[in-house]
């Protein structure tokens, strides 16, 4: 319990201070609808440089929301959770997320394109084949919205932030 909340705590103190996204527009949704499923797949997703995602064996997010509020909460018990942790408008931001949504983030983040991240997701979690279609786009609209999305890279071109 104990070192997954000094990681967490890390985590949030390095995202503090690290470099952000504040100059830059979130990605709108729509860039990435308008694109072909053949482009999507051979895109690249550029993510906010202060996205930073954390593994851990305790749900703390909630726990450690308390803790900052000054409270005294009980240790939760065991179970895995992700917090995704970014600063957006200057403000460092937590939000547990689906582990397999973590996954996916952290293949794109390794500069994988599009389509070889969500093979990669599939032939990891099998079960998520069939589901895919319907998380998708949930997925990527939250991240869009959270600022996680900082650009497409298509075809070694930068899609904008946003549409002028």
């Amino acid at each position: 319990y104990l070192i997954d909340l000094a990681r967490l705590e890390g985590v949030v103190n390095r995202v503090f201070d690290g470099a952000g996204d504040e100059e830059t527009p979130p990605l709108e949704i729509n860039r990435l609808q308008l694109m072909s499923a053949e482009a999507f797949t051979q895109s690249r997703i550029v993510l906010a440089r202060s996205l930073q995602l954390v593994s851990l064996r305790f749900p703390l997010h909630e726990h450690f929301s308390a803790l900052v509020r000054g409270e005294q909460p009980g240790i939760p018990e065991p179970g895995p959770q992700v917090v995704a942790v970014w600063r957006r408008d200057y403000r460092v931001r937590r939000l547990p997320v689906d582990p397999a949504a973590a996954r996916l983030l952290t293949l794109l983040g390794e500069g994988r394109l599009v389509g070889d991240a969500l093979v990669c997701l599939v032939r990891e979690q099998p079960s998520l084949a069939p589901h895919l279609g319907t998380l998708l786009p949930g997925w990527f609209q939250g991240g869009a919205e959270r600022g996680w999305i900082g650009g497409v890279e298509a075809s070694g071109s930068l899609t904008a932030p946003t549409s002028e």
